[in-house]
């Protein structure tokens, strides 16, 4: 339609408009791309803190949890504490450090504590004891879970809490001497060395292998008088955990285990997987010993050995046994 045609129009207007330049790359930039960065940053910085908090607030919680009288909670909050520990310990640096958070160490110590002086028998009580107890694995503060687990480890406590309470020492300071962090081994030998001494064989092996772990002269004195238990469990639980520490004092008891590998277990293991890990232990055991065993003493071991090595049940525990000659052989 012609422009003279239309109302309201001027005139004088010209025939083509001036043309378009397209936005440069930096304009776009300035207009979209940074206040887009700044914003992400801004909502990441939000997230992060918001998952902080949420997760504090979450093991908070489930702390309360842990003291409703109501069974089906109380295990809803146990399980819950111990899967935020292993997340958070897996997170590494990136996690919140819950294991050596002492109000969190704290909270857990009281909880456990109160159950042990609540002393419930009931077969639900005890698994919830042993429960708590097993959770202190996951914790990187001895200071903090000492106390509360030489608590657990009284003679009156069930053996499978006391034995929880040993293990759970046993990981901690393993896992913490593996991150290169300082442990005090003498205090934590003194109170798993009465445990030495219990009439339950399952406590004195757990407290040989847990002090295995520990560089303390008492906790060695005591390792190589457990090579005279009347259980041969504690014997070679005490025997390895010389070895740990270059001490060959238990070659015979390592011996005794290898020489008698391809016997029925009936009457020396409690079954089986017990004789395997036995075999097995005992053999990983005399490979580190190697530079300390004499020729003659090589010699004998071998014509142990190499029946392991013929006709050994399991396909493994042959293969580990050759790989041990070989050792010995210098290869």
């Amino acid at each position: 339609m012609p422009r003279e045609q239309l109302s309201g129009v001027p005139d004088n207007l010209p025939e083509d408009l001036p043309p378009v330049k397209p936005p440069s790359v930096g304009f776009i930039v300035q207009l979209f791309v940074v206040p887009g960065l700044i914003v992400g940053a801004i909502v990441g910085i939000w997230l992060l803190f918001g998952r902080m908090a949420t997760a504090e607030q979450d093991w908070q919680r489930l702390v309360v949890e842990l003291q409703n009288p109501n069974e089906h909670r109380r295990w809803r909050g146990a399980m819950g504490l111990a899967q935020i520990l292993k997340a958070d310990l897996e997170l590494g640096d990136r996690g919140q450090h819950l294991s050596e958070n002492p109000q969190f160490v704290q909270a857990l110590a009281q909880m456990l504590a109160s159950e042990l002086d609540r002393n419930g028998q009931r077969p639900e009580d005890l698994q919830f004891q042993s429960f708590l107890t097993q959770t202190f694995s996951l914790l990187n503060s001895p200071d903090g879970a000492l106390p509360v687990l030489s608590q657990a480890l009284r003679p009156t406590v069930d053996r499978e809490v006391r034995k929880n309470a040993l293990l759970s020492l046993a990981v901690m300071v393993d896992r913490m001497k593996r991150q290169g962090e300082s442990v005090k081994d003498g205090e934590i030998a003194s109170q798993i060395l009465p445990a030495c001494q219990d009439t339950d064989p399952l406590i004195r092996t757990t407290a040989a292998y847990t002090l295995g772990l520990l560089e303390d002269p008492a906790a060695r004195q005591q390792l190589k008088a457990m090579l005279d238990d009347g259980d041969q469990g504690v014997r070679l639980n005490a025997a390895i955990a010389l070895v740990r520490h270059n001490d060959r004092s238990g070659v015979p008891q390592l011996t005794e285990v290898l020489s008698t590998a391809n016997e029925p277990f009936d009457g020396r293991y409690s079954d089986q997987l017990a004789q395997f890990l036995a075999v097995k232990n005992s053999l990983t055991a005399m490979g580190q010993l190697n530079d300390l065993l004499t020729d003659e003493e090589k010699e004998g071991l071998r014509k142990v050995i190499q029946p392991i090595v013929d006709s050994f049940r399991d396909a493994g525990v042959r293969v580990l046994a050759q790989s041990t000659l070989q050792t010995f052989d210098g290869k």
